[in-house]
């Protein structure tokens, strides 16, 4: 086809009435909406500027490429000038008004000029152009989200004389590294042209590392890239958009790390800019959530509804808020709107459940929940809601009228079943249970064992005289004291009692049991031996009644002893197992000095009183093994019980029970 015909003029030197005719056309053929009419349009008006430069119109040699399938008609294929006029304006557009247009104002310095009129530019110059230009268009923020305009830049003769890789590639991610406040649609031309997304695929750690921002906002991956642009392009008081687009960017990347201060902060300086973007004051409400101010949390939801009345999920969102804020009947009307609009939503039924327990309304909220079942089966919410009312109806007076009848609902509704069956259930859960509690009665029978053999007193004995010390009775007679089991505490009064010059020496030999040999000897034999540093007590004699005690005493009491001759202390009763203290005794008993000793092997222990060592000093470790392996065993057995708490008491045969 003929140049002229594309451009639908007569052959011209005129350069003002091509530029006329291109302008016109290129409403016709938008490059985003027609790029193949736009190539042909573009070529045919740079072959007919050529031309004119050069003074050849081609009308008496025909010059200007024609498609070898069409025939030039003649005269007939210039358009008629009237007639132009009447389809595509006045045509009385002067050059100032052509080279003022959107279009020409983004590419002020790439405008086409003949290459026998233009000194030869490096590519370095080129792509310093490109450069100013592309700036120039991110700068003029309303043309920044014009995809015409950067549609034409993207298609002017710098890019198909450089091609779009090397080093105007690497300008281009330079600065939009720094300048990435772009929408989606200029971003996919912006990858078309200079192949970013296959760039990055090249080496994806390292190009995040050298482009973190293009990656991101390339790809939408934080919830700052995500935020639109609409609200900022219709606002006309914002003076520094860039400002306000890194406070957002800063608060919304806060919240994302939940760094709560840096994003309050954030906050506030973008609301200073503009206050109106209805994206932040979304965020702004998920951020006065999270730090729990229902209040301002509750006013940005106004205020996007003073902007949309009619956001559903803005106003679930305020009616959660007056919920939390107590003020229930408020949330009432709002849900009672949002169920006539979706009265089948879990979410608002759920919302509408919360707010009749709150005001006191359970069989209204019972309502909501087993709705919220019938829609979705086993919703764990529901579940648990409903269970809370069943224990607000548990814990009604028992005068309460509606409680028995509601206590009748709960037990057919969850299918409760008799005491027998419970106590049968029970008794097949022990039987799945049968290797743990055969464990608890082994252990049982070798912690009984184990106590009598080395405690000699009963566990409950024991357990109460650690917990509450018992009160020594005072003994009086040698017939009292022989009458004492092993373990009694006593109180003596003792007189002509005297140190016997044997003492109690703990050994660094171990017996059986693992503890410390306790051994008894002759202080004079001792101090041969240098034994005094393995010293714990001192074995004296006190006279009761006309009876003769054997009695186990520390430095201080065996000094008033050999000072005053008497003693008043309490004990503890125990036997003589030593057989070095044995020894002693049968010696002394053959002496008949100072009364005569009782028959029995026994002694009292005055040295540590009634809640000292002593009194626990004869329970093994096994037998704290056993004790602690039981508790462990009963706590498992306890918890298996509560977790088959339904199993105990439901049939789990109806819907809830199912549930």
């Amino acid at each position: 086809m003929n140049i002229w015909t594309i451009l639908d003029l007569r052959p011209t030197e005129d350069e003002k009435q091509i530029r006329r005719a291109y302008a016109r056309l290129l409403k016709k053929h938008h490059p985003e909406d027609d790029p193949e009419g736009y190539q042909r349009l573009r070529e045919a008006f740079d072959e007919a500027m050529k031309l004119a430069k050069q003074g050849l119109s081609g009308m008496e040699d025909g010059i200007g490429f024609t498609d070898d399938n069409e025939e030039d008609d003649g005269e007939d294929n210039w358009g008629d000038s009237e007639d132009t006029e009447d389809e595509y304006g006045s045509g009385e557009e002067t050059e100032e008004d052509l080279l003022t247009s959107p279009l020409s104002r983004a590419l002020p310095k790439l405008r086409w000029e003949p290459e026998d009129r233009l000194p030869k530019k490096s590519p370095a110059e080129l792509v310093e152009e490109f450069m100013d230009a592309l700036d120039d268009l991110y700068r003029n923020f309303p043309s920044r989200f014009d995809l015409s305009l950067w549609t034409g830049l993207l298609n002017s003769d710098v890019l198909w004389q450089l091609g779009s890789q090397g080093r105007l590639a690497d300008e281009v991610l330079e600065y939009l590294e720094e300048h990435y406040f772009l929408s989606g649609e200029v971003w996919a031309l912006l990858d078309g042209t200079f192949g970013i997304k296959e760039r990055m695929g090249l080496d994806p750690a390292g190009f995040r590392e050298q482009y973190p921002k293009v990656s991101d906002y390339m790809f939408r991956g934080s919830l700052a890239a995500k935020l639109g642009y609409a609200d900022l392009l219709a606002a006309e008081e914002v003076e520094d958009h860039e400002a306000y687009l890194l406070y957002r960017e800063d608060f919304a990347l806060a919240m994302q790390d939940h760094k709560m201060e840096d994003a309050r902060w954030a906050l506030e300086k973008a609301l200073d800019i503009f206050d109106k973007d209805t994206q932040i004051l979304c965020l702004q409400i998920e951020f006065f959530r999270q730090v729990e101010d229902w209040g301002k949390a509750l006013s940005a939801c106004d205020r996007i509804l003073g902007i949309f009345p009619e956001d559903e999920e803005i106003r679930m969102i305020r009616a959660g808020l007056l919920l939390e804020m107590d003020r229930s009947a408020e949330a009432r009307e709002e849900l009672d709107r949002l169920r006539q609009l979706r009265p089948r939503d879990p979410e608002v039924l759920s919302l509408s459940g919360q707010c009749c327990m709150r005001l006191n309304e359970p069989e209204r909220a019972r309502q909501f929940y087993m709705l919220m079942l019938e829609l979705r089966e086993n919703d764990m919410e529901a579940i648990v809601n409903l269970a809370k009312l069943d224990g607000y109806v548990h814990g009604l007076p028992k005068s309460n009228k509606e409680r028995r009848s509601q206590m009748r609902r709960i037990q057919r509704e969850w299918g409760k079943h008799s005491p027998a069956r419970t106590v049968r259930r029970f008794g097949q859960l022990l039987l799945m249970k049968w290797m743990s509690l055969a464990l608890i009665a082994v252990l049982h029978i070798l912690l009984a064992i184990t106590w009598n053999k080395h405690v000699q007193m009963p566990v409950w004995t024991y357990v109460n005289q650690w917990v509450h010390p018992p009160e020594a009775p005072l003994v009086l007679t040698a017939d009292e004291l022989e009458q004492l089991p092993p373990g009694s505490p006593v109180l003596l009064n003792m007189d002509k009692a005297f140190y016997t010059g044997t003492l109690e020496l703990e050994l660094k030999e171990k017996d059986g049991d693992g503890n410390n040999l306790i051994s008894y000897m002759a202080q004079k034999e001792a101090e041969q031996r240098d034994l005094f540093d393995r010293l714990t007590g001192y074995i004296c004699r006190g006279r009761i009644g006309g009876m003769s005690v054997i009695l186990l005493t520390d430095y201080k009491q065996s000094k008033q002893i050999f000072e005053s001759g008497s003693i008043e202390a309490e004990g503890i009763v125990r036997e003589i197992s030593s057989p070095a203290l044995k020894a002693f005794k049968d010696s002394w008993a053959k002496q008949g000095n100072y009364g005569t000793l009782s028959s029995r092997d026994f002694y009292v222990n005055i040295r540590d009183g009634l809640k000292g060592n002593d009194l626990h000093r004869n329970v093994p470790v096994i037998a704290w093994f056993y004790i602690v392996a039981l508790f462990l065993l009963y706590v498992r057995l306890i918890k298996n019980i509560i977790r088959n708490k339904r199993f105990l008491l439901y049939d789990g045969d109806t819907e809830r029970g199912n549930a």
